[in-house]
C-alpha cells in the first residue's frame, strides 16, 4: 500500500499543470506573451528558450479554444520536441478553416507548450537520449492567439480602447466594447479599489457588468496592447 501512494504520489505531480511565464531559476519560456495572426499571414513563429543549464525539456505543443478544448484547424509544429538544456526551438503556427471564422471580428484562440524536466544525471540527462527517468512536475505555457481577418487588421488596434463605453445603471457599471477588437485589461478599478472579472477580456461587440453602488465614480484600467505593453487610462462616470 505504501508503494501505490508513493506511486499515485509521483503521478499527480508529473500531471500538474501550472501557468508560468518565465522561471526565474531557469526552466521554459516563450519569447512573445501574445500573437498576432492576420488573414494574410501563412504562418507565425514563436520562440521557445530553455534556459536551465542542466535540464533538458520534452516539450508538447497544442492550440485550445476557451473552454480548454482543442481547436480544429490550428496545426503547432513541432507537436512534440526534446530541448536540451541552454538550447531554443522556434514553433511554428499555421491556420486552415479560416472560412469558418467570423470575418468582422477577432477571434482568439490559445497555444500551449507543456514542459516536462528530465532528471540530471538520471535517464533523462543531457547525455542520454531518453526522458523516461523521474519527473517532478509538469508546467504549462498559455498564451493567446488572435486572429485577425482583413476587415479588421485593416484598422487599428492601437485606439480601440478609447472606445470603450462605460456608465453606470442603477447599481452596475457597464463596460460596452462597440470595437471588433478583444480588450485585455491588466487592471480595472473602480473609485481606486481593483475589481475582478470572470475574464480579464472583453471580447468583440460585447459587454461587462459590475456590481456598484456609487453614484460618482472614477474608473482607471490598464489596457494589455499586441506588444505587451501597458497603456493607462480614467475616466469620470456620473
Amino acid at each position: 500500500m505504501e508503494y501505490v501512494m508513493s506511486l499515485m504520489i509521483k503521478l499527480v505531480a508529473a500531471l500538474s499543470f501550472t501557468s508560468f511565464s518565465v522561471l526565474a531559476s531557469g526552466g521554459v519560456y516563450l519569447d512573445a506573451t501574445r500573437i498576432i495572426y492576420n488573414e494574410t499571414d501563412t504562418a507565425k513563429s514563436v520562440k521557445v528558450v530553455n534556459s536551465s543549464k542542466e535540464l533538458p525539456y520534452l516539450l508538447r505543443t497544442w492550440i485550445s479554444n476557451d473552454k480548454n478544448e482543442k481547436s480544429n484547424g490550428w496545426v503547432v509544429t513541432p507537436p512534440i520536441y526534446r530541448l536540451n538544456a541552454s538550447n531554443a526551438i522556434q514553433l511554428k503556427l499555421t491556420s486552415g478553416n479560416r472560412e469558418l471564422l467570423p470575418q468582422d471580428r477577432e477571434s482568439v484562440v490559445f497555444l500551449n507548450v507543456l514542459s516536462i524536466p528530465g532528471d540530471p544525471g538520471g535517464k533523462g540527462s543531457e547525455n542520454s537520449t531518453d526522458l523516461s527517468g523521474k519527473i517532478t512536475v509538469a508546467l504549462n505555457t498559455r498564451i493567446k492567439v488572435f486572429y485577425r481577418p482583413q476587415k479588421v487588421a485593416d484598422k487599428s488596434s492601437d485606439k480601440a480602447f478609447e472606445q470603450l463605453k462605460i456608465k453606470n445603471v442603477g447599481n452596475k457599471l457597464l463596460v460596452d466594447n462597440p470595437t471588433p477588437f478583444h480588450i485585455n485589461f491588466s487592471e480595472f478599478k473602480i473609485n481606486g479599489v481593483s475589481q475582478k472579472f470572470e475574464s480579464q477580456m472583453i471580447s468583440p461587440f460585447a459587454q461587462l457588468e459590475l456590481a456598484t453602488s456609487e453614484k460618482e465614480l472614477t474608473v482607471s484600467y490598464r489596457i494589455i496592447n499586441d506588444f505587451g505593453g501597458e497603456v493607462s487610462a480614467s475616466k469620470k462616470i456620473m
